[in-house]
């Protein structure tokens, strides 16, 4: 996922005032919500973001995920009566302000894996009435606006993820209007339907903790010119990053296996530059691994990839993030011994449990190798 960074002066002119880079410097906090403010004149609600700039999508249009996106279907999985102009905000967390108890930190997330809550913004074209009492009453934490003589003013909601419409069962309100949205904890669908959007809008979802920054207009020119080379047949580099910056999040348990490998032209294994323990590991209990990695100015002839897997009935993905023109013998030979190394893990984890017949449900991988010689 590529995003253009910004320095502070940069982030109050296009997020407001109160736009800033985080204690790390890697990310940013953005105050948002609707009129009602807190002290100050600040945000009653302050998103948290992994990187420090404006994001850019596949056409390399500038993205402000604070705005929300529009995923009707994703949106009425929570309440249908919300209008086609909601926006909604995936977050891996939230918590409390040490300073006001008005205030709450969201922090934003693009792994569909690890959304906990959503923000939900709402027009409203009318004064409160008992819709907005409703959604209040079901909320974790809610910012209303106020018309003021305006046309419509914003509500934002903060609902849980996994919320449960069982809460409101005894109740004869809209919410239960019809019996299809009363179902509880639709997270599996709710994930999918993410995971569906953001691969359109972005890349794949796999990569979206690959935060690439591009600091220039004329990297993004030169990644559109990659684009058009792209459709005319070219092998290019898929998810390269010319700023030096090249991040990627790792995790590891005894199902589950995401991790990239860099190789450089002599089919060496390159160590990240830092490794970060990701915070979330704390949710899973058997977690192995679970770190950002970060690599500084990786060379156009290394090649990077991915491994996924999910699970042990369905087939890994082997995902190259950095394609050279030419891929060295040396790399290749590599590349070889690392997918043998992956498959045997799979297979001496289905053999531990006697389930080897779950190889046949496993289906067909395309592995690098595969790849290459096409």
């Amino acid at each position: 996922m590529r995003y253009r960074k910004m320095d502070a002066t940069q982030l109050k002119a296009y997020y407001g005032q109160f736009a800033k880079p985080d204690e790390t410097g890697r990310g940013m906090v953005v105050p948002r919500g609707g009129k009602n403010r807190g002290i100050n004149g600040k945000s009653n609600l302050k998103y948290h973001l992994d990187f420090c700039g404006i994001l850019l999508d596949k056409d390399n249009s500038e993205t402000d995920v604070t705005m929300g996106f529009e995923i009707r279907d994703l949106i009425a999985e929570f309440y249908r009566g919300f209008g086609d102009e909601a926006i909604i905000i995936p977050g891996s967390k939230m918590t409390h302000d040490r300073h006001s108890s008005r205030q709450k930190h969201f922090y934003v997330t693009f792994d569909p894996n690890n959304v906990q809550f959503v923000v939900i913004g709402h027009k409203r074209y009318h004064d409160k009435d008992q819709t907005t009492k409703d959604l209040s009453d079901l909320a974790e934490f809610v910012c209303l606006g106020e018309l003021n003589g305006e046309a419509y003013c914003w509500d934002y909601y903060v609902f849980s993820w996994s919320m449960d419409y069982n809460k409101v069962a005894n109740r004869d309100d809209l919410l239960l209007s019809d019996a299809k949205y009363a179902a509880c904890s639709r997270t599996g669908i709710r994930r999918e339907m993410l995971r569906n959007f953001l691969q359109a809008k972005f890349d794949d979802v796999e990569t979206l903790v690959a935060m690439q920054s591009i600091r220039s207009g004329n990297e993004v020119k030169s990644m559109s010119g990659q684009k058009e080379t792209e459709k005319a047949g070219t092998k290019v580099p898929s998810g390269s990053s010319e700023s030096g910056l090249f991040q990627q999040w790792n995790y590891r348990d005894e199902l589950n296996h995401k991790e990239t490998f860099v190789l450089d032209d002599e089919g060496r294994m390159v160590n990240p530059d830092s490794t970060i323990p990701w915070e979330g590991r704390a949710q899973y209990r058997n977690a192995e691994t679970s770190t950002s990695n970060d690599w500084h100015n990786i060379q156009q002839n290394y090649v990077v990839i991915r491994y996924v897997r999910i699970g042990i009935s369905q087939a890994a993905q082997y995902i190259f993030l950095q394609m050279p023109e030419v891929v060295t013998e040396a790399q290749q030979d590599a590349i070889l011994i690392l997918e043998q190394m992956l498959r045997n893990e799979v297979r001496q984890l289905l053999g531990k449990y006697d389930l080897l017949d779950r190889l046949a449900r496993r289906g067909a991988e395309k592995t690098w190798s595969q790849q290459l010689q096409k």
